[in-house]
């Protein structure tokens, strides 16, 4: 299973135009429906008071779709430049980022929730990038845009039901 995900992912590469925004969309799919799961997995155990203070003002929601993905996808670029110098194995190399990514998002189960996000955009960033570093870090960035959009749609949500 895991191998078709990631021969899936690798397709990426290859495709262009709208045949890549539409892979790009179901990677998207592949990588919230796990986080969620995991995410509403973990809300069910762990208090979940800690989600509001995400959402100081709109500004604040607004950089973390835009801005904080950018910052964040050339940082990973950066760290995985890092573990391929060490580790040779790709798979390896995404999960030790992923791992790293997670802790550092630690904030109460949010470490938890980014972990197979950041594995995925790791993974695609590692294959795009073999073709163009530019449409690496704009395709991560994207996928982390969503992924961030997600988060603050869930955090929305849950917040308006707390209220």
């Amino acid at each position: 299973m895991m191998q078709a995900l990631l021969t899936y992912f690798d397709g990426i590469a290859s495709l262009k135009g709208g045949a890549r925004v539409r892979r790009g969309a179901a990677i998207i799919l592949i990588m919230w429906l796990p986080a969620f799961a995991i995410n509403f997995l973990v809300m069910q155990y762990l208090p979940v008071d800690e989600v509001e203070s995400i959402l100081h003002s709109p500004g604040e929601i607004f950089l973390a779709i835009t801005f904080y993905p950018l910052v964040e996808t050339y940082v990973m670029r950066l760290g995985l430049f890092l573990l391929r110098k060490i580790i040779t194995d790709t798979v390896m190399v995404c999960v030790i980022s992923a791992i790293g990514w997670g802790s550092l998002h630690f904030v109460r189960y949010w470490g938890i929730y980014v972990i197979w996000p950041f594995f995925v955009m790791s993974y695609c960033y590692l294959r795009l990038e073999k073709k163009s570093i530019l449409q690496a870090m704009i395709v991560s960035t994207l996928i982390h845009s969503a992924a961030n959009a997600y988060a603050t749609l869930v955090a929305l949500v849950i917040g308006y039901f707390q209220s």
